[in-house]
């Protein structure tokens, strides 16, 4: 079953995340928790999209497309240049949920086509809270790190890790 991105009105995400889930197969938005102080001196935490407008949902294209016709919410599937629904690939989706919901700080969200972003070596992140995770090496604000990028669409850099616990892939 593929995954597709929608392209979601400003502060619909979540809304429209509700409204997907018993509709397709799996619903997924990148979050970050924000720490906020009300006028009384109290703390509230609240989550908020990590990338604004942006969602993805794992369902067929059929479904996709007429959901998309239905919805009393309007969203829209990102669409590639002869206009059918862009597919992102399942590894590639994995290895983005796994970075984006680590809960880690320190993760930054980035334009994919940013030329920060542009050259690195494919790495395999071998311990940590990052274990498993298989990116590219490239320099974010002057640090080494690891990103994990949608073709795209955006990308996400891990905070610093050291090349210590990095093994290069093919």
């Amino acid at each position: 079953m593929p995954w597709f991105a929608l392209n979601v009105y400003y502060n619909r995400v979540f809304q429209i995340r509700d409204y997907l889930s018993a509709q397709v197969d799996e619903t997924y938005v990148p979050t970050v928790c924000v720490a906020t102080e009300d006028a009384d001196g109290r703390r509230r935490v609240s989550e908020r999209p990590a990338v604004p407008r942006l969602m993805f949902a794992r369902t067929e294209a059929a479904n996709a497309l007429a959901l998309e016709a239905t919805s009393p919410v309007p969203f829209r599937f990102y669409r590639s240049t002869d206009r059918t629904l862009s597919v992102i690939p399942d590894a590639e989706m994995q290895m983005f949920i796994l970075v984006s919901s680590a809960g880690a700080t320190g993760l930054e969200y980035f334009d994919s086509v940013s030329p920060a972003l542009t050259e690195g070596q494919r790495v395999r992140v071998t311990a940590g809270p990052f274990a498993g995770i298989e990116g590219t090496v490239r320099r974010v604000r002057g640090n080494r790190r690891v990103v994990v990028a949608l073709q795209g669409l955006c990308a996400v850099a891990t905070p610093y890790i050291p090349a210590a616990l990095l093994t290069p892939l093919p």
